[in-house]
This record gives C-alpha cells, sequence and structure tokens, in this order.
C-alpha cells in the first residue's frame, strides 16, 4: 500500500472535532499525526535561522503545515474558523486542550455511573462488557479520576454472574495484583478451561 493511500485510511479512521468529541478526537488526531511523521512540529518550537539549516527550516515549515491542514480539515467548520489565526500547530494543540479539557465533577460522575451500570448479560460472553469497563476506567483515569486496581478488580468481581462463581474463585487465586484488563484476558483462558473439562 502506497504512503498516500496509508494516510488516506488513516485520516478516515479520525473523527470530525465538535464541541462534544474532544476525548475521542485528540488521541486520534495524536495517532494519526506520530504515523505521518508531523507531530514532532507540535513538540518543538521553530528553529531558529542560523545561515546553514534552511533545510531544517524547510522541513518543518513544511511539516507544520502539513500538520495543520490535517488538524483543520477534521474540525468542524466553526472550530477551524475559531483558530485559523494560529500560526503553529502547538498554539491550535494547546488551543483545543485548554477549550475542551475543563471536566466537570458532573461529568465525570455521569462516565463513573455508565462504568457501574454496565452488566454482564446472563447468556452473552462477558468480553464486551470488560471490555466498556475497562474503557470507562480509561475515562475516568484521564479525567484524572483514576480508580485503583485492587478497586476495579473488586467491581468487575461484583458484576460476575452467579454461573461463572467457579470462574471468579480462579480469578481470585490467579494474582493478587490483578487489573480489570488481566481479569478479562484470565476469563477467557479459564472459561475455555472449563469448556474443554465440562
Amino acid at each position: 500500500m502506497s504512503s498516500s493511500n496509508t494516510n488516506t485510511s488513516l485520516a478516515a479512521s479520525v473523527p470530525t472535532l465538535t464541541s462534544l468529541n474532544y476525548l475521542q478526537w485528540k488521541p486520534k488526531m495524536m495517532n494519526f499525526l506520530h504515523a505521518s511523521t508531523l507531530y514532532w512540529v507540535i513538540c518543538t518550537i521553530h528553529p531558529e535561522y542560523t545561515g546553514e539549516n534552511t533545510s531544517e527550516l524547510s522541513d518543518w515549515d513544511n511539516d507544520k503545515d502539513h500538520a495543520l491542514g490535517h488538524i483543520f480539515l477534521k474540525m468542524d467548520a466553526n472550530l477551524a474558523n475559531h483558530y485559523q489565526d494560529k500560526e503553529t500547530t502547538a498554539a491550535v494543540w494547546s488551543g483545543l486542550e485548554t477549550q475542551f479539557f475543563n471536566v466537570s465533577v458532573t461529568f465525570v460522575f455521569m462516565e463513573f455511573k455508565v462504568m457501574m451500570d454496565t452488566t454482564i448479560p446472563e447468556n452473552q460472553h462477558p468480553a464486551p462488557a470488560f471490555s466498556k469497563m475497562t474503557a470507562h476506567f480509561v475515562h475516568l483515569k484521564e479525567f484524572k479520576y483514576k480508580v485503583p486496581n485492587k478497586v476495579q478488580v473488586m467491581i468487575v468481581l461484583a458484576k460476575i454472574r452467579r454461573y461463572m462463581d467457579t470462574i471468579a474463585q480462579l480469578l481470585n487465586l490467579s494474582s493478587p495484583d490483578s487489573t480489570s484488563t488481566t481479569i478479562a484476558k484470565n476469563w477467557m483462558m479459564y472459561s475455555k478451561l472449563l469448556l474443554i473439562l465440562i
């Protein structure tokens, strides 16, 4: 696959930034800029002209323009217009961070409540529920409300259905320092083992 086709398919995976989806947009845009080798212009300042570094200056300016173009193309038109006067990618990036990353306690509570309301279906595999809870734990960590691993494990184990008690006991024995992710991995292993034994 050519580089332009790869960039096109990667760009398609980045949603358009609106006032509601910054936390989903940011990591995808960051990954796209990394994959396109453009992220470095966010982390560096414009090099000073020394008379011998015209190639370095040109590279920085070109990559900055490409990065800004990609960011603006993946922004709602009104948001893009608001940031058009910014001269560097870093200025746009920090402006978006300031504008959107002020998370209220109410928003964090809603994230926590949705995670707590997640149930493990009675007659379905629990992996999707584990993935959903893990995603909520990650979001809470991003909001600087990290749920400690031991509490994550207790929440997940409390949600396990009665017919899963045998697997829950095996999970408890497996590792004292489990996380919700290791529970999901061990769950797969133990459930396969029980199917073989039955």
